[in-house]
């Protein structure tokens, strides 16, 4: 079952497929925090521009967030930087897409009982 955070992305990457060209300057996302006191807070945060060092650290944590791997807030940091950079969505896009063919193509796959053997012979040997 997809979460919402890929259910997101699915979306975002829909779009950016259909649109002729994206063009943001600036990306505000809304949640909504509770103390421990029970008050309910609404955050407002606002993104003008984002550094290129944040697509680095977005792509290193594309497979980690493929494999969910990343807590909450690694993967909110990933879904934030991919609302607002093109290149790093179409990237992310075409690693899903590839590991979901894998996936799919390796599920029926059974190695050769040589190479099995082989394998073992060389973890025994790694001993």
């Amino acid at each position: 079952m997809a979460s919402s955070e890929d259910r997101q992305l699915e979306q975002l990457a829909a779009e950016a497929q259909t649109a002729d060209t994206v063009s943001i300057s600036s990306v505000e996302s809304t949640k909504t925090e509770v103390t421990t006191d029970r008050t309910v807070h609404t955050v407002i945060e606002k993104m003008d521009a984002f550094d290129f060092y944040s697509c680095e650290e977005a792509i290193k944590r594309l497979n980690e967030y493929l494999d969910s791997e990343l807590d909450s807030a690694e993967k909110a940091d990933v879904i934030k930087h991919l609302q607002i950079c093109e290149p790093c969505l179409e990237r992310f896009s075409f690693e899903k897409t590839l590991i979901t063919i894998m996936r799919k193509k390796m599920c029926g796959s059974v190695a050769p009982l040589q190479l099995k053997q082989r394998l073992a012979a060389l973890m025994k040997s790694d001993k």
